[in-house]
């Protein structure tokens, strides 16, 4: 005979039923949050896996700098990029000094000036460059060399260094000498201009002739050259004047200062502007009778020898009495030319085209002036 179960039965059934769905919940939430916790374990683990990788291989620059140099005397920069993986380009650079400029190698093997605070890289160096310092101070500056690597791939910098270099000043030139004419050795006057804008575009040298005159037979010619563009004007440029000295006579100078916008240099020339040829012409002279032959003479003026200001008269020039057995010469018609008369004096800026600039319709200054 079947036995129904009873109410107790019923009871204990309902809560074994229910403790079985809790312990079900409970293993299946335990499951849930044990799969969240090794994800987040696995994740953490590959990412510092990737921060390793990525320390391992960021690129860093170690740079050589030498700490001292002289103007006009090679040095050389050398670097080292580590855990570099791709293609770089390397640029230079050096802070701007006054009075300090740097040479750097061309593709051709000479080297060019190059202008501060501009990366440079004529000759795509991957490890060292030879560079020439030229400083025209007087007392020991110091200047910081740049070196950058880029990755031709993105384009971005990837690692930089810096080091610091001393430039040896030049000791304190002499006492000027006195002037001499016909030494053709200008006297020249640095003017700098204050560094305020960027440099961009190119340089523009202009020249103006500020005085020209001549007394006695002895001129002075007095000019500017300028930079009035807008980026560096190399050092090495040159200028030539024709003065006029025996009729035409070019002098060329030597190489000169790069100048910065603003720049300007002003040149002082002395020389001798008499015509020699006409000065001692003494087959024009007067000749006694033992052969003595005296100065180029005009007999309605005054001597033409330096130095002499009388007449002549029927004279020799700068013979005294007695004026007895004088034959006179027929006078050169050019005489009067050797103080006297209009002279003309130019000066060519760059006459061989190595500086690029905006214009080079400045780059000529002409004037006359009278000898007396």
């Amino acid at each position: 005979m079947e036995t129904k179960p009873t109410f107790k039965e019923h009871v204990l059934r309902a809560i074994a039923i229910l403790g079985l769905l809790a312990i079900l919940l409970l293993g299946a939430w335990g499951i849930i949050q044990l799969a969240f916790f090794i994800s987040s374990l696995f994740s953490n683990a590959g990412g510092a896996v990737s921060n390793v990788v990525q320390t391992q291989t960021h690129e860093s620059l170690t740079l050589s700098v030498p700490a001292k140099a002289t103007s006009g005397t090679a040095t050389t920069i050398n670097w080292t990029l580590s855990n570099g993986t791709a293609a770089y380009a390397y640029t230079l650079s050096y802070s701007c000094v006054t009075g300090l400029s740097f040479k750097a190698p061309v593709p051709t093997g000479a080297t060019q000036a190059v202008a501060c605070d501009t990366p440079f890289n004529y000759t795509q160096a991957t490890q060292f460059m030879t560079l020439t310092p030229v400083y025209s101070g007087t007392s020991d500056v110091q200047t910081t060399i740049t070196v950058s690597a880029t990755n031709l791939a993105t384009g971005a910098i990837v690692a930089s260094a810096n080091g610091t270099m001393t430039i040896a000043g030049k000791k304190a030139p002499a006492k000027a000498a006195a002037t001499s004419y016909n030494s053709y050795s200008p006297k020249t006057t640095y003017v700098a201009a204050t560094r305020t804008a960027a440099l961009y575009g190119y340089p523009d040298l202009a020249v103006t002739i500020t005085s020209a005159y001549s007394q006695g037979g002895n001129a002075t010619v007095q000019f500017v050259v300028q930079n009035i563009g807008t980026n560096v004007s190399p050092a090495n440029w040159t200028f030539v004047s024709t003065l006029p000295i025996n009729g035409s006579y070019q002098y060329p100078s030597g190489p000169q200062r790069a100048l910065y916008p603003g720049d300007k240099i002003a040149f002082t020339l002395n020389f001798s502007d008499y015509d020699t040829n006409s000065a001692y012409g003494y087959n024009n002279g007067y000749t006694n009778n033992q052969g003595y032959t005296y100065g180029t003479c005009n007999a309605y003026g005054p001597c033409a020898v330096p130095g002499y200001s009388g007449g002549c008269g029927y004279a020799p020039c700068g013979y005294t009495a007695p004026y007895t057995n004088w034959t006179p010469y027929q006078p050169a018609s050019n005489v009067n030319s050797y103080y006297g008369g209009s002279k003309v004096v130019s000066i060519q800026v760059d006459p061989y085209n190595q500086v690029p600039e905006v214009s080079k319709a400045n780059n000529y200054a002409s004037t006359s002036y009278v000898s007396y």
